[in-house]
């Protein structure tokens, strides 16, 4: 009798031990994910980065009165440098907006000038590709986040520190 319940608690450790093992590479799984996720994000606001020296030789070249649009640029370049949040990007997205817009209405852009058409349609091509990225980052910071809340997931999450990702509001 005493034979059989000591393999009954082996059994049972080893069946516990699998459990939190299994949990736990999942629960890294859902980190690494999420991780991929924000590198590519990263990625291409670092393209997006790329193209403000551009911009800022668009303007140059055509002498526009308004240098207040290089200087923003210029600031604006820094900032996207030290971003690391999605709320700091999106920030930086909404200033870029901005600056786009103002650059819209400036009556060159709306002539035949092939550069600034150019850097529009490749802004646009970014800005898409950029709201996919975003997209998979939520779905991975989501399945992250709710995968914390639970047992045992949310003992490893405070045991190694762990923090819930925060998420882009997405608008097209």
């Amino acid at each position: 009798m005493k034979k059989n319940s000591i393999y009954f608690i082996i059994l049972g450790l080893v069946i516990v031990v699998v459990f939190f093992i299994f949990n736990f590479n999942n629960f890294n799984k859902s980190i690494v994910n999420s991780q991929n996720s924000w590198e590519e994000v990263e990625n291409i606001y670092t393209s997006k980065q790329e193209l403000i020296p551009k911009l800022i030789k668009i303007i140059d070249d055509y002498s526009l009165e308004n240098n207040t649009l290089s200087i923003r640029l210029n600031t604006l370049k820094l900032s996207y440098k030290i971003a690391n949040t999605p709320t700091t990007y999106s920030i930086l997205d909404l200033i870029f907006s901005d600056i786009l817009n103002e650059l819209k209405k400036e009556s060159y852009s709306t002539s035949n000038n092939n550069d600034c058409i150019k850097f529009i349609n490749i802004y646009n091509e970014l800005e898409i590709k950029l709201y996919s990225a975003k997209k998979n980052y939520n779905e991975k910071a989501n399945i992250l986040n709710t995968s914390m809340r639970k047992f045992p997931n949310n003992v490893y999450s405070r045991l190694f520190g762990i923090n819930s990702k925060s998420l882009f509001e997405l608008a097209l």
